[in-house]
């Protein structure tokens, strides 16, 4: 990939933006989800749905090792981030 469309990799602590979500399908607090339903028509066709919060979240970096350097946060916004798990 170009420089522009490069890929980034990060280890942070992801944070509520201002409180926790639910998953949809277990109930379970979260900072953000996704859900695919799958709904087959016939034997060769199916319809997928694709339902994701659209809350932003924080990544909060650093601040554990180095006590005296605050963490940085980044605010993700699903509606403009490519989320992958």
């Amino acid at each position: 990939m170009n420089e522009i469309g490069s890929l980034v990799s990060l280890e942070a602590r992801a944070e509520a933006g201002f409180e926790l979500l639910r998953a949809p399908a277990s109930g379970q607090p979260c900072v953000h989800w996704r859900l695919r339903v799958v709904e087959h028509l016939t034997a060769r066709t199916e319809l997928v749905h694709e339902l994701a919060s659209p809350e932003p979240f924080d990544l909060v970096w650093g601040g554990d090792s180095a006590p005296w350097r605050p963490p940085v946060r980044i605010r993700v916004d699903p509606a403009t981030a490519r989320i992958e798990a």
